[in-house]
């Protein structure tokens, strides 16, 4: 028998291995990737299904195979969320139904084989039955569909930049609103790239829309929850803040505008920002009684003012952006932390909140971060990093760059004006970045924004920027504030029972611990999150009352709890502490000289 069949046989066999080997690994060249032409088909037919049905065809593949991914996160929430999870029944064929053979790659890839044509179809479904979260995923249901871009759709890996054509299906009654272009309020849309695809948020069902201009570019309010309402208030409000921004940056850098408005039952309030648009989750009853209207212009005017702060004035790092993991930056504190700042600069700008309601919103933020243990441990810059971590004891090691952020924001803008005579501010910060880097397509570098400051203040804040950005330091709120004739005025009101711990709601209305405060009697006798309170000295507790006992035993030193530990019943004995309560509010000092009041009246755009 001779041996050179085998010899050559195994040689082939090699020659496969490797040859598999580097398809496999090696990604398509980018040039091949350039004369692809990209579609998606949205059907949305059967919504009581709570499934997408997209139909993805990618044309003018040269290369033995391509790639395709769904993003691991989406900008404007900055976290990871793993939309892979919500793909199923992932297919492949070519235009006569041939199947192709895909394989999956990891958590978030396939790869697709292309047959003999150079036209791949792909189609697949997507599950979207959470309206809680509705504003950072998706959601479909015999009422509406509504999608982030970035949980639906697939991209060709490599060809991000490649333009894209999207159809949607839709019941004849429903309507669509979306910052995508289309020459037909129907489709189909276009957008220049995969990222801009996922940047337009898309409502489609029967909404109410409202519409008006400002500087004649159009802007439309879109309503899903609520029939029939009268937004004639909200209307003049936005318009207002639109107005006000446009003053402040000196354009509008959109063709146009889509506010969507999610009324859920939701109790907490969110928005994402995006290019063109914004999805906003408010509650439905509040909404429809008027309450809390201060969230929800504030937070309408939160995510308008993204529109220049992180949309296009960006960090490095924060686009192209690779969507198997989010960017980090130390810049967060600038881009949340001044936007919040400016969310309430803008609300008394544009006539909408009073500077005293401005005072006490500022006095809240300041009581919130003096309350945070972790205001000696955590900066402004590491808590920028943090973004994507969440510590099991958060509560206690971390502080939020929105809080501290918009904070140390007012002081620097109060600080800004006081050095320079009231001719430079934080304003100017934010214009010269726009102009410098935003419209130039330049990301800033972390440690540029110090220098711009220094460059429009004439001044050297290196040591602002080292205390109260990079560092721990304590804030020195009288002698910032002066500046702005304003004074923080903190009262300390009677002793309460203190036992460091903080309850929610548990099943049959027990209170459950959610947080126990280091150092506190019920840390150190013990207790732990997640323990049920049942009894305190042998009388029953509730939710509702427990905290009422507690004031009845306010004069003894220890109290008996019994309570779930782990399963288990127990008593624990606590010592009882007595805890002053502290309240910060912000005022106006009596005989504010003239530097004072012309800095609080160009602060507040008061002439």
């Amino acid at each position: 028998m001779s041996v050179i069949k085998p010899f050559k046989t195994k040689l082939r066999n090699c020659f496969l291995l490797i040859g598999l080997f580097f398809t496999l690994i090696i990604p398509l060249s980018s040039n091949s990737r350039n004369e692809l032409r990209i579609s998606y088909v949205m059907d949305v037919h059967k919504p009581y299904t709570h499934l997408f049905k997209v139909a993805m065809k990618v044309e003018n593949v040269t290369e033995s195979h391509i790639d395709v991914a769904i993003p691991a996160w989406m900008p404007g929430y900055n976290r990871i969320r793993n939309f892979a999870r919500n793909i199923q029944e992932l297919k492949a064929s070519e235009s006569n139904s041939q199947e192709l053979h895909i394989i999956k790659l990891d958590k978030q890839t396939w790869r697709v084989f292309k047959g003999k044509e150079s036209t791949i179809k792909l189609t697949y479904k997507v599950y979207a039955n959470n309206l809680h979260d509705i504003n950072i995923g998706s959601h479909i249901d015999e009422t509406h569909a509504f999608f982030n871009g970035a949980s639906v759709f697939l991209y060709v890996v490599d060809a991000e930049n490649t333009p894209v054509k999207l159809t949607i299906k839709k019941p004849k009654t429903w309507k669509i609103a979306t910052g995508l272009e289309s020459s037909t309020p129907s489709g189909p849309f276009f957008a220049s790239s995969y990222d801009e695809l996922i940047d337009c948020p898309t409502e489609i069902g029967d909404f109410a829309r409202f519409d008006f201009l400002v500087k004649e570019k159009p802007h439309h309010l879109v309503f899903y929850g609520c029939e029939r309402i009268d937004v004639s208030h909200i209307k003049k409000d936005i318009i207002r803040i639109v107005e006000t921004c446009s003053n402040l940056f000196g354009d509008l850098p959109y063709k146009e505008y889509t506010f969507i408005y999610h009324l859920t039952y939701r109790e907490r309030r969110s928005g994402v920002e995006h290019s063109n648009s914004t999805a906003i989750s408010f509650n439905r009853e509040d909404f429809l009684a008027g309450r809390n209207y201060d969230h929800f212009i504030s937070v309408t005017a939160h995510e308008f003012f993204h529109l220049w702060n992180i949309k296009r004035i960006k960090p490095e790092g924060w686009g192209p952006f690779c969507y198997s993991k989010v960017p980090l930056t130390k810049s967060h504190w600038f881009t949340e932390g001044i936007t919040s700042y400016y969310t309430s600069l803008i609300l008394v700008r544009a006539g909408i909140w009073s500077k005293e309601k401005f005072y006490q919103d500022l006095a809240a933020k300041i009581s919130e971060f003096e309350k945070k243990p972790a205001k000696k441990i955590m900066s402004l810059e590491e808590a920028s990093l943090n973004i994507t971590l969440k510590p099991d004891n958060a509560l206690d090691t971390t502080i939020s760059y929105y809080i501290k952020g918009a904070v140390v924001a007012f002081l620097l803008d109060c600080e800004i004006r006081k050095r320079t005579s009231n001719r430079r501010s934080l304003d100017d910060v934010l214009r010269y970045l726009n102009e410098n880097y935003a419209k130039k397509n330049r990301a800033y570098k972390n440690q540029e924004l110090l220098q711009i400051i220094n460059h429009i203040s004439e001044s050297d804040f290196s040591d602002f920027y080292r205390k109260y950005i990079a560092g721990t330091a304590d804030i020195p709120y009288q002698e910032l504030l002066q500046s702005a004739g304003l004074k923080l005025v903190i009262t300390e009101e009677k002793l309460t029972p203190y036992l460091g711990i903080e309850t929610e709601k548990a099943h049959d209305n027990f209170a459950m611990v959610k947080y126990v405060a280091p150092d506190s009697p019920a840390y150190k006798s013990g207790i732990i999150e997640e323990d049920i309170l049942l009894a305190l000295n042998g009388q029953r507790l509730n939710f509702s009352r427990w905290r009422d006992l507690l004031n009845m035993y306010g004069d003894e030193k220890k109290i008996t709890l019994t309570l779930f530990h782990r399963d288990r019943l127990i008593e624990k004995e606590v010592e009882i502490k007595r805890k002053t309560i502290i309240s910060f509010q912000i005022q106006e000092v009596d005989d504010p000289n003239a530097d004072q009041l012309r800095l609080r009246v160009s602060l507040f755009g008061l002439n």
